[in-house]
C-alpha cells in the first residue's frame, strides 16, 4: 500500500487530522461534490480510453494542482505549501525545472577547477 499521510486538505485550505472527515465525509457531501465526482469519473474514463499511463497523469495532475494553488496565493510559495500541506522546501523541489526532466538522466559533469 502507498504512503499514508496524517492530514487532509479541507476545502478552505486548512489541514485536518486523519479520521476527521476531510473530502470523503458523507455528512458534508453536497451537490457540488457529486458534480465533481461525475466530472472526475468522465475524465478518468477518457484517460483510460486514450491509453494514458497512471504515472504520467498523476505527474500532470500534481503539476497543474500546484500551479493553480500558486496562482491563488498570488505567487506566495509559503502560503501555497501550507495550503497543500507540504513543507515549502518540498514545494520548491517540485517546482524546480530539474524535477520535470527525466529522473534517470544524471546531470552533466561538474566544472573542474583549473590548476596552474
Amino acid at each position: 500500500m502507498g504512503k499514508q499521510t496524517p492530514w487532509r486538505l479541507e476545502r478552505d485550505g486548512r489541514e485536518s487530522g486523519r479520521g476527521s472527515g476531510g473530502f470523503g465525509s458523507a455528512a458534508r457531501q453536497t451537490h457540488g461534490d457529486s458534480i465533481v465526482k461525475d466530472q472526475l469519473d468522465r475524465l478518468i474514463t477518457e484517460m483510460l480510453d486514450r491509453g494514458l499511463l497512471f504515472e504520467e497523469t498523476t505527474k500532470e495532475f500534481e503539476k497543474q494542482f500546484i500551479m493553480k494553488c500558486l496562482e491563488r496565493s498570488g505567487g506566495n510559495r509559503t502560503r501555497t505549501a501550507k495550503s497543500l500541506g507540504i513543507h515549502r522546501n518540498t514545494l520548491q523541489k517540485k517546482l524546480s525545472p530539474s524535477n520535470h526532466s527525466n529522473p534517470r538522466k544524471k546531470a552533466g559533469p561538474t566544472k573542474k577547477r583549473l590548476t596552474r
